[in-house]
């Protein structure tokens, strides 16, 4: 849960403080949604790593954090840092979301408590990511169009304010029933 934790509150800090320092110092809050992805995509992956028993599915989240990084660092390297970075949005989206929906798929499939905190937290990421996939695809091309900024701003938040809604659960959940090792969910 600190990892959550540390990912909500680095969240706010980023919508409330380094928006604006990015706007004032670099005259851009593109630097700061761009810092943002990089590090929601690692936080949120090792929380779903450490929330995943499969091995398989642990591999997974290995694989997926390498390609997310070349992503990265192909996207500095040919683009322009003051661009909207569509494309490693758009695959941590992708990553993020198959990352959730396994932690999902394993929890549902060996848990016969769907009252367990991961539970909510995948469907607030699944909701989240899958909400504003293609929000985030069109983004690049239309950044600079105010109409779309505002409207951008609405869809983001409001599928936000649903993830933590959902996240806010998942805590309370996290707090008052414990998970149960995998060991004990198995059926004899």
């Amino acid at each position: 849960m600190w990892l959550l934790a540390i990912y909500l509150f680095y969240s706010i800090l980023t919508d409330l403080v380094l928006n604006k320092l990015s706007l004032k110092y670099f005259q851009s809050e593109i630097y700061s949604y761009r810092l943002f992805t990089i590090i929601e995509f690692f936080l949120l992956s090792i929380y779903l790593f450490k929330e995943l028993i499969s091995s398989n599915y642990r591999t997974f989240i290995k694989i997926s954090s390498l390609i997310f990084s070349l992503f990265v660092i192909f996207d500095i390297a040919t683009g322009t840092l003051n661009e909207f970075d569509s494309i490693p949005t758009g695959v941590e989206s992708i990553l993020i979301l198959s990352s959730s929906v396994l932690l999902l798929y394993e929890r549902i499939i060996k848990n016969e408590d769907y009252n367990v905190s991961s539970i909510w937290i995948s469907i607030g990421l699944v909701l989240f990511f899958s909400g504003t996939f293609f929000l985030f695809i069109l983004s690049e091309s239309n950044f600079n169009n105010s109409g779309f900024s505002k409207t951008y701003s609405y869809i983001l938040a409001s599928f936000k304010i649903i993830s933590y809604c959902l996240f806010s659960v998942g805590m309370i959940f996290e707090n008052k029933l414990p998970f149960k090792p995998y060991t004990q969910l198995q059926k004899a």
